[in-house]
């Protein structure tokens, strides 16, 4: 279904690495939080909504700001931005406990909002925009094919959780340590994309200047 032929294009290789870097970070990440509020907290799903407000607020109020942003900025710098907020985002909320109120980790939500906000979209269309025109369609649907990796911290977590389970006697610490080192695992994997997207903006001006 996808014509392998676009990846020669390092352009688009490394778009489609960015785009699904930031999904697997949003994606992932926000299943950790619902599980966690849910089993640790012991809230319930309406709590749980109200309370990923914070975060999906943000994300909404940056993707509009993004959409106008985009227009004026290089789409790189957009992504590097979101990247680095996300894996701010992500760190902080690595550092609950089982008992931590929502005082001590709104921040996080709000941040990695705001940063996968930033991200996702330029992401999208840095990708699609480096295909052959008539092919934007089939690059899109890529794009959202990636979305599914951030499932596996889900597994990330299930796999910590019956290894704590069995050395911590309270089943809300272990799943809280489980969550937490899955939440490491997305921070890094962010801070990496970030990497790459500072690569890809020398890499691109250098080009420039070449031709």
């Amino acid at each position: 279904m996808v014509d392998l032929r676009l990846m020669r294009d390092p352009s688009y290789s490394v778009s489609l690495l960015l785009a699904g870097t930031v999904l697997f970070g949003f994606v992932g990440l926000c299943l950790l939080q619902v599980l966690w509020l849910q089993r640790v907290r012991g809230l319930t799903a309406l709590q749980v909504g109200v309370q990923l407000l914070a975060e999906f607020g943000a994300f909404i109020a940056a993707s509009v700001l993004a959409g106008i942003l985009v227009r004026r900025l290089d789409p790189r710098v957009l992504i590097t931005a979101g990247l680095l907020f996300a894996a701010v985002g992500a760190a902080l909320f690595a550092q609950v406990e089982p008992d931590t109120a929502f005082a001590g980790y709104a921040a996080a939500f709000v941040l990695f909002g705001l940063g996968c906000g930033l991200a996702n979209a330029p992401s999208t269309a840095l990708a699609v925009g480096h295909v052959p025109h008539g092919r934007e369609g089939e690059a899109g649907g890529t794009v959202n094919a990636a979305r599914q990796i951030g499932a596996v911290l889900g597994t990330l977590v299930t796999t910590r959780f019956e290894d704590r389970v069995t050395h911590v006697r309270d089943p809300r610490t272990a799943f809280t340590d489980a969550v937490t080192h899955a939440t490491w695992i997305a921070v890094a994997v962010l801070l990496a994309g970030t990497a790459v997207a500072l690569g890809l903006s020398a890499w691109s001006r250098r080009r420039a200047t070449t031709r």
